[in-house]
Protein backbone atom coordinates (compact mmCIF):
# COMPACT_ATOMS: atom_id res chain seq x y z
CA UNK A 1 0.00 0.00 0.00
CA UNK A 2 2.64 2.68 1.12
CA UNK A 3 4.15 1.72 -2.33
CA UNK A 4 1.10 2.28 -4.36
CA UNK A 5 1.21 6.01 -2.45
CA UNK A 6 4.68 6.49 -3.11
CA UNK A 7 4.16 6.38 -6.45
CA UNK A 8 1.26 8.41 -6.42
CA UNK A 9 2.77 10.92 -5.12
CA UNK A 10 6.35 10.71 -6.84
CA UNK A 11 4.36 13.91 -9.29
CA UNK A 12 3.66 16.17 -6.27
CA UNK A 13 6.39 14.51 -4.30
CA UNK A 14 10.03 14.23 -6.04
CA UNK A 15 12.81 12.80 -4.01
CA UNK A 16 15.49 15.10 -3.23
CA UNK A 17 17.64 15.18 -6.41
CA UNK A 18 21.66 15.57 -6.26
CA UNK A 19 20.66 19.94 -7.30
CA UNK A 20 18.60 20.13 -4.04
CA UNK A 21 21.58 18.89 -1.86
CA UNK A 22 23.63 20.98 -3.86
CA UNK A 23 22.13 24.14 -3.44
CA UNK A 24 21.69 23.04 0.08
CA UNK A 25 25.25 22.97 0.17
CA UNK A 26 26.25 25.96 -1.97
CA UNK A 27 23.06 28.01 0.78
CA UNK A 28 25.36 26.91 3.46
CA UNK A 29 28.81 28.13 2.24
CA UNK A 30 27.28 30.99 1.17
CA UNK A 31 25.39 31.59 4.70
CA UNK A 32 29.06 30.84 6.51
CA UNK A 33 30.76 33.30 4.27
CA UNK A 34 28.04 36.26 5.19
CA UNK A 35 28.75 35.09 8.60
CA UNK A 36 32.35 35.83 8.22
CA UNK A 37 31.61 39.34 6.78
CA UNK A 38 29.37 40.30 9.17
CA UNK A 39 31.78 39.65 12.34
CA UNK A 40 34.64 41.45 10.41
CA UNK A 41 32.63 44.14 9.62
CA UNK A 42 31.68 44.45 13.63
CA UNK A 43 35.21 44.27 14.25
CA UNK A 44 35.96 47.03 12.51
CA UNK A 45 32.79 49.08 13.54
CA UNK A 46 34.09 48.39 17.13
CA UNK A 47 37.49 49.29 16.68
CA UNK A 48 36.18 52.81 15.24
CA UNK A 49 34.01 53.50 17.50
CA UNK A 50 36.12 53.62 20.66
CA UNK A 51 37.94 56.67 18.96
CA UNK A 52 34.70 58.63 18.84
CA UNK A 53 34.13 57.85 22.46
CA UNK A 54 37.23 59.19 23.52
CA UNK A 55 37.10 62.12 21.72
CA UNK A 56 33.37 62.56 22.93
CA UNK A 57 34.93 61.37 26.67
CA UNK A 58 37.31 64.04 26.61
CA UNK A 59 34.87 67.04 25.47
CA UNK A 60 32.94 66.00 28.64
CA UNK A 61 35.82 65.94 30.55
CA UNK A 62 36.50 69.27 29.82
CA UNK A 63 32.77 70.36 30.20
CA UNK A 64 32.82 69.31 33.67
CA UNK A 65 35.55 71.09 34.62
CA UNK A 66 34.09 74.12 33.67
CA UNK A 67 31.16 73.46 35.92
CA UNK A 68 33.71 72.57 38.81
CA UNK A 69 35.54 75.71 38.47
CA UNK A 70 32.39 78.01 37.89
CA UNK A 71 31.12 76.60 41.12
CA UNK A 72 34.24 77.62 43.12
CA UNK A 73 34.91 80.93 41.67
CA UNK A 74 31.40 81.63 42.74
CA UNK A 75 32.03 80.52 46.18
CA UNK A 76 35.36 82.53 46.18
CA UNK A 77 33.80 85.57 44.92
CA UNK A 78 30.90 85.05 47.93
CA UNK A 79 34.29 84.96 50.35
CA UNK A 80 35.58 88.32 48.94
CA UNK A 81 32.39 90.08 48.81
CA UNK A 82 31.82 89.28 52.21
CA UNK A 83 35.00 90.91 53.04
CA UNK A 84 34.99 93.48 51.29
CA UNK A 85 32.01 94.03 52.90
CA UNK A 86 32.85 93.82 56.38
CA UNK A 87 36.55 95.61 55.58
CA UNK A 88 37.40 93.17 58.29
CA UNK A 89 40.91 90.75 58.36
CA UNK A 90 42.86 89.74 56.09
CA UNK A 91 41.90 89.24 52.08
CA UNK A 92 40.54 86.14 51.37
CA UNK A 93 43.09 84.36 48.82
CA UNK A 94 41.77 81.86 45.85
CA UNK A 95 40.90 78.73 47.04
CA UNK A 96 43.67 75.90 46.09
CA UNK A 97 40.91 73.60 44.52
CA UNK A 98 40.03 76.87 41.72
CA UNK A 99 43.87 77.19 41.29
CA UNK A 100 44.17 73.33 40.70
CA UNK A 101 41.24 72.88 38.47
CA UNK A 102 41.60 76.32 36.36
CA UNK A 103 45.47 74.68 35.91
CA UNK A 104 43.78 71.59 34.70
CA UNK A 105 41.18 73.30 32.80
CA UNK A 106 44.44 75.01 30.36
CA UNK A 107 44.62 71.29 28.95
CA UNK A 108 41.62 70.15 29.16
CA UNK A 109 40.73 73.32 26.78
CA UNK A 110 43.47 72.64 24.97
CA UNK A 111 42.67 68.61 24.56
CA UNK A 112 39.01 69.90 23.88
CA UNK A 113 40.18 72.15 20.92
CA UNK A 114 42.35 69.22 19.25
CA UNK A 115 39.27 66.16 19.72
CA UNK A 116 37.41 68.94 18.34
CA UNK A 117 39.33 68.95 14.72
CA UNK A 118 39.81 64.92 15.30
CA UNK A 119 36.01 64.03 15.76
CA UNK A 120 34.76 65.05 12.48
CA UNK A 121 36.60 62.55 10.44
CA UNK A 122 36.81 59.85 13.33
CA UNK A 123 32.95 60.14 13.25
CA UNK A 124 33.13 59.77 9.49
CA UNK A 125 35.17 56.86 9.16
CA UNK A 126 32.72 55.49 11.80
CA UNK A 127 29.90 56.17 10.08
CA UNK A 128 31.32 54.69 6.79
CA UNK A 129 32.05 51.20 8.88
CA UNK A 130 28.81 51.17 10.11
CA UNK A 131 26.32 51.80 6.81
CA UNK A 132 28.87 48.57 5.40
CA UNK A 133 27.85 46.97 8.57
CA UNK A 134 24.16 47.39 7.77
CA UNK A 135 25.05 46.53 3.96
CA UNK A 136 26.30 43.02 4.95
CA UNK A 137 24.26 42.10 7.59
CA UNK A 138 21.26 42.61 5.08
CA UNK A 139 23.25 40.60 2.63
CA UNK A 140 23.69 37.57 5.90
CA UNK A 141 20.12 38.24 5.92
CA UNK A 142 19.07 36.98 2.82
CA UNK A 143 21.86 33.78 2.74
CA UNK A 144 20.09 33.12 5.78
CA UNK A 145 16.67 32.46 3.97
CA UNK A 146 17.92 30.75 1.12
CA UNK A 147 19.76 28.62 3.18
CA UNK A 148 16.35 27.81 5.45
CA UNK A 149 14.63 27.57 2.04
CA UNK A 150 17.29 24.76 0.79
CA UNK A 151 17.00 22.89 4.43
CA UNK A 152 12.96 23.71 4.40
CA UNK A 153 12.92 21.66 0.50
CA UNK A 154 15.02 18.69 1.49
CA UNK A 155 12.93 18.10 5.00
CA UNK A 156 9.93 18.19 2.97
CA UNK A 157 11.33 15.97 0.56
CA UNK A 158 12.94 13.83 3.03
CA UNK A 159 10.93 13.34 6.45
CA UNK A 160 7.49 15.08 5.66
CA UNK A 161 7.59 13.02 2.24
CA UNK A 162 7.22 9.81 4.54
CA UNK A 163 5.52 11.18 7.09
CA UNK A 164 2.67 12.40 4.37
CA UNK A 165 3.02 8.95 2.90
CA UNK A 166 2.13 6.59 5.79
CA UNK A 167 -0.70 8.82 6.62
CA UNK A 168 -2.18 8.69 3.40
CA UNK A 169 -1.37 4.74 3.49
CA UNK A 170 -3.00 4.64 6.80
CA UNK A 171 -5.92 6.78 5.65
CA UNK A 172 -6.54 4.84 1.96
CA UNK A 173 -6.72 1.35 4.68
CA UNK A 174 -9.46 2.50 6.74
CA UNK A 175 -11.54 4.44 3.45
CA UNK A 176 -10.86 0.80 1.51
CA UNK A 177 -12.72 -0.48 4.58
CA UNK A 178 -15.54 1.72 4.48
CA UNK A 179 -15.91 1.16 0.36
CA UNK A 180 -15.55 -2.62 1.54
CA UNK A 181 -18.49 -2.51 4.13
CA UNK A 182 -20.63 0.06 1.67
CA UNK A 183 -20.67 -1.70 -2.05
CA UNK A 184 -21.86 -4.52 -2.31
CA UNK A 185 -24.04 -7.76 -0.79
CA UNK A 186 -22.32 -6.40 2.51
CA UNK A 187 -23.70 -3.28 2.67
CA UNK A 188 -27.07 -4.39 1.97
CA UNK A 189 -26.26 -6.56 5.10
CA UNK A 190 -25.12 -4.13 7.60
CA UNK A 191 -22.03 -3.06 6.79
CA UNK A 192 -22.85 0.27 5.72
CA UNK A 193 -23.77 1.06 9.20
CA UNK A 194 -20.29 -0.27 10.72
CA UNK A 195 -18.74 1.91 7.49
CA UNK A 196 -20.84 5.10 8.62
CA UNK A 197 -19.50 4.68 12.26
CA UNK A 198 -15.87 4.43 10.82
CA UNK A 199 -16.26 7.24 8.64
CA UNK A 200 -17.36 9.39 11.94
CA UNK A 201 -14.67 8.44 13.68
CA UNK A 202 -12.37 9.65 10.81
CA UNK A 203 -13.73 12.44 9.90
CA UNK A 204 -12.97 14.64 13.32
CA UNK A 205 -9.24 12.89 12.73
CA UNK A 206 -9.08 14.45 9.40
CA UNK A 207 -10.35 17.76 10.20
CA UNK A 208 -7.60 17.77 13.49
CA UNK A 209 -5.86 21.40 13.38
CA UNK A 210 -2.52 21.41 14.37
CA UNK A 211 -1.26 24.97 15.68
CA UNK A 212 1.98 26.80 14.09
CA UNK A 213 4.85 26.89 16.40
CA UNK A 214 6.29 30.42 15.14
CA UNK A 215 8.60 30.27 18.21
CA UNK A 216 10.12 27.44 17.44
CA UNK A 217 10.61 28.46 13.92
CA UNK A 218 12.59 31.54 15.22
CA UNK A 219 14.37 29.24 17.26
CA UNK A 220 15.53 26.98 13.96
CA UNK A 221 16.64 30.59 12.52
CA UNK A 222 18.80 31.34 15.27
CA UNK A 223 20.09 28.19 15.36
CA UNK A 224 20.88 28.23 11.78
CA UNK A 225 22.37 31.37 11.67
CA UNK A 226 24.92 30.43 14.50
CA UNK A 227 25.88 27.40 12.84
CA UNK A 228 24.83 26.96 8.96
CA UNK A 229 24.96 22.77 9.33
CA UNK A 230 22.11 22.73 11.24
CA UNK A 231 19.83 20.08 9.81
CA UNK A 232 17.18 19.86 12.00
CA UNK A 233 13.76 21.96 10.88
Amino acid sequence: MSAAIEKMNGATLPRPPRLADARLAEARSRLAEANRQVEKAGAEVTALAEPCNRLAALAGAADRAEKRRAALAAADDARLGAWLASGEGDRPAPSPELIEVERELIGLRRDQEAAEKAAPPAQERFNTAAARLRDISLGRDQALYQAAAEVAIGFIAGELRQCVNAALAARVKVESLIDALTLGPIGQNGGARAAERIRESLVPVLRTAVPRDIDAAGDFLRRLITDPMVVEL
